[in-house]
């Protein structure tokens, strides 16, 4: 029964907490820290920057968001909704035999008991999510503006530039140029996205199986007690803790 109540809360879990949330540490490192621009690219980048006014203006972010993530958030939402409870069960690591108690119930079906507010609960979650975001987003457009201008700097030489800009300066470009990022998000390709999560779920266990088989050879995390005096000291040492405690928690 434990296990049963387990697996109907992951998707309660899994759908209304889209963002986790670092809490202390130093600040992350970049994974995607470009290389410094060259001399020939910096000067390209007046050009770079007309090109940019024109494809990503201000707000466009914003007009993203707005367009996608609502629409992927209730996909996400009601393709949970429709999954069996044994597949949640398997993407959460239950065995067979746990997943035998859970019959062919649904997320949706089993949640109109356990949390008759489950609707109420997401669509808050969604909204708030999509507020915050659309925030962050007004935050970081100037930076990502600035990213995208030294893109085309580094991609486009300086007649290259020139030719996109006098593009843009028709009539087709004018009404092409704000549109070329946006239709990204339009309906008709936001509804392929909509296709692909539930193909993404129902391969879950399976990948889930791959991974779990791929590591079995690795060697598994020590447990406290089997860490040696010195490692147990850099841990407490890590840990800006007392090395007794860990020895204690070690037995």
């Amino acid at each position: 029964m434990k296990k049963l109540i387990l697996a109907c809360a992951a998707p309660l879990a899994l759908t209304a907490t889209p963002v986790l949330a670092q809490e202390g540490g130093d600040e992350p490192r970049n994974a995607f820290a470009a290389a410094a621009l060259t001399a020939e690219e910096e000067a390209r980048l007046p050009a770079a920057e007309g090109v940019v006014a024109q494809v990503f203006p201000q707000g466009t972010y914003r007009k993203m968001m707005d367009a996608s993530m609502e629409p992927m958030l209730n996909a996400i939402t009601e393709s949970m909704k429709a999954m069996p409870m044994a597949q949640i069960a398997a993407m959460t690591g239950m065995t067979t035999e746990d997943m035998s108690e859970l019959g062919d119930a649904s997320v949706g079906e089993l949640m109109a008991i356990i949390d008759p507010a489950f609707e109420e609960r997401i669509a808050i979650s969604n909204r708030i999510f999509i507020s915050l975001t659309n925030e962050l987003m007004d935050e970081i457009e100037p930076s990502y503006r600035n990213g995208l201008m030294r893109a085309y700097a580094v991609r486009f030489t300086e007649a290259e530039l020139a030719d996109i800009s006098a593009f843009f300066a028709t009539g087709t470009g004018r009404k092409y140029a704000p549109e070329s990022i946006l239709l990204f998000t339009d309906p008709q390709v936001m509804s392929v996205m909509g296709e692909m999560m539930p193909a993404m779920m129902e391969r879950m266990p399976e990948l889930t199986k791959q991974m779990t088989a791929e590591m079995e050879g690795l060697p598994k995390p020590k447990k406290i007690e089997e860490l040696s005096e010195s490692e147990k000291a850099r841990l407490a040492d890590i840990l800006g803790i007392d090395p007794e405690e860990i020895r204690n928690q070690g037995g």
